[in-house]
């Protein structure tokens, strides 16, 4: 069984600026709870509208991401998984010389409101050496079969950290 799964290391600024943008709306309304929402008469419109409009840019980002009409990734390779090998960063590692994988891979495109960007996996050689990347995982199937193929390594002796 082969696996192919696209890889990023950066993210676009509008990923960054919704972000941004969550944090001073969430900001503004734990101020706004902490004075019991009695907020001076002057400051009161400026509040509804910073709280109303950050509501909509939460609202805003959680489409945009579910439904990948903007990526929140930019896709600058691939990892490929097989039984006995690893492609990862155009370089070939064979699971003999795999000491250990750290993987965190929960994450996938369709569950909940995901792009399936929030997954990564750092690779120990046998001499120490590390390689790491941030990869998207499309499908739910493609989830179940990456574990597939982290249970085969296991069976080998690699040492899976998950």
């Amino acid at each position: 069984m082969t696996e192919v799964f696209e890889t990023y290391s950066k993210r676009p600024s509008i990923y960054y600026v919704l972000h941004a943008l969550t944090i001073l709306t969430l900001g503004t309304l734990f101020v706004a709870w902490q004075r019991d929402l009695k907020i001076e008469l002057a400051y009161r419109p400026f509040v509804v509208i910073l709280i109303s409009l950050g509501l909509v840019i939460v609202v805003v980002n959680m489409i945009l991401t579910a439904t990948n009409l903007v990526k929140m990734y930019t896709v600058d390779g691939s990892l490929t998984l097989s039984a006995g090998e690893v492609n990862m960063k155009s370089t070939k590692i064979s699971v003999k010389d795999l000491k250990k994988i750290e993987v965190r891979a929960n994450d996938y495109k369709g569950a909940r409101t995901s792009d399936g960007s929030g997954n990564w996996m750092e690779v120990t050689y046998n001499d120490n050496k590390t390689i790491r990347c941030r990869f998207v995982i499309s499908s739910k199937e493609q989830r179940d079969n990456l574990r597939l193929i982290l249970k085969q390594w296991n069976d080998a002796g690699v040492y899976i950290d998950s």
